[in-house]
């Protein structure tokens, strides 16, 4: 009982403090972050049947136009002329907020433009945009996080990366020159091939600054289309998609793992949370079990098709590219990079996770968005009483 009780407090304290720190803040936590966007409206029901609109895409059948817009040359005078002017004010980006901004009307609504693909359930949006043209390469590293922060208000809510509060992620190889073999870290921050996966947060953004020597492709897959290809061709795997999976959190959140349910639906509307990689490596702790087979071969259909060439679209950053994707409806994964020997001319990507604030019109989908909350805070409640109990060897396992 004493156990229970001081894991209840210190999740409840944690989620308060997360909640009172977040008021007056121009962006969220980690921990308000990941309980929004995990928070899905699930009605119960295993769709058997495809799902369409435009977001259910197969890459070889889109062409750039469908996906890229261009920057004009008046929009990019612009932007030179708003950075330098936020730049002026002296604050620092967590400092910035929307009310700081001073953009055009016309940039605004084409924001908004990108914020509806973004949208499939309400603008049959594909899921993902790519905005080409902005003049990174006449701004320094800070105008161009001020831009891509301020892009971030503009579109959502911005929100940490890590549980270190990380609110633009730099995206690049920590580890130029050695081996990472073995080496349990993020994958992000090394030059390794990254599997289809989606971040913890509605929208990913990458602003890219350097694009690296040899490789780096980003890949993508609506997880729509890879829903109704299973469907087609192993229907006996979907039940398995609507239960927990273990995903390993590399230690993020004070845990090692925390279950969370890759598929949920609701009226029509699909929303997919996959992680090739950690969903498989959260089974190579010494707690763990050995795999279990449904499991196993769940994982690999999915990435199967995920990598199919038909479904999957590859695309390669020039400087000034912005790529948005929403996690609900895109999954993403890089190919390994070579860079240059000068640390100046080395892949770097900047990164950022928005919350995209969409208010349920309907009561009911409502309620189950906030009974799906309350799982989700009683599987943390779980996970940090099992890690407490196996620390103090009332249990063997954490699991």
């Amino acid at each position: 009982m004493g156990i229970l009780f001081w894991s209840l407090l210190v999740l409840a304290v944690a989620v308060g403090y997360a909640v009172i720190s977040a008021r007056g803040r121009s962006y969220r936590t980690i921990t308000l972050q990941s309980l929004s966007y995990f928070s899905r409206p699930h009605d119960g029901e295993i769709r058997m049947d495809p799902i369409g609109g435009r977001a259910a895409w197969l890459g070889g059948a889109l062409e750039p136009k469908d996906w890229m817009v261009t920057l004009t040359a008046q929009d990019a005078e612009d932007l030179d002329l708003e950075i330098q002017r936020l730049e002026k004010s002296g604050k620092s980006i967590d400092q910035l907020r929307r009310s700081d901004l001073q953009c055009s009307d016309r940039f605004i609504a084409k924001v908004d433009s990108w914020r509806n693909e973004l949208n499939p359930r309400q603008h049959d949006g594909l899921g993902f945009v790519v905005v080409r043209g902005v003049p990174t390469h006449r701004w320094t590293e800070h105008q161009s996080e001020l831009f891509f922060w301020s892009l971030g208000q503009l579109l959502g809510i911005p929100g940490a990366q890590s549980g270190r509060g990380e609110l633009l992620g730099h995206v690049r190889n920590e580890y130029h020159g050695q081996n990472t073999t073995g080496l349990h870290e993020r994958q992000y921050r090394t030059n390794e091939d990254i599997f289809f996966h989606c971040d913890a947060a509605d929208v990913v953004g990458l602003l890219c600054l350097t694009p690296a020597k040899k490789g780096g492709a980003s890949r993508i897959a609506s997880s729509v289309t890879i829903y109704n290809e299973i469907l087609k061709r192993r229907p006996d795997l979907i039940p398995r998609l609507y239960e927990d999976f273990y995903l390993d959190t590399r230690g993020d959140g004070g845990t090692r793992y925390v279950p969370v349910r890759p598929v949920s639906y609701y009226k029509g509307d699909l929303k997919t949370f996959w992680h090739t990689g950690y969903y498989r490596s959260v089974w190579d702790y010494d707690f763990m079990p050995e795999i279990d087979a449904t499991t196993l071969e769940a994982i690999k259909v999915y990435d199967e098709i995920a990598n199919d060439p038909a479904i999957q679209l590859t695309m390669q950053f020039q400087p000034g590219d912005i790529q948005l994707l929403s996690n609900h409806y895109i999954v993403h994964a890089r190919g390994p990079f070579e860079d240059e020997d000068d640390p100046k001319l080395r892949r770097h990507l900047l990164r950022l996770w928005l919350s995209l604030e969409n208010r349920e019109k309907d009561s009911r989908e409502a309620l189950f968005k906030e009974v799906d909350r309350a799982k989700l805070v009683s599987k943390l409640i779980a996970v940090r009483l099992r890690n407490l109990a196996s620390k103090l060897g009332v249990l063997a396992s954490p699991l």
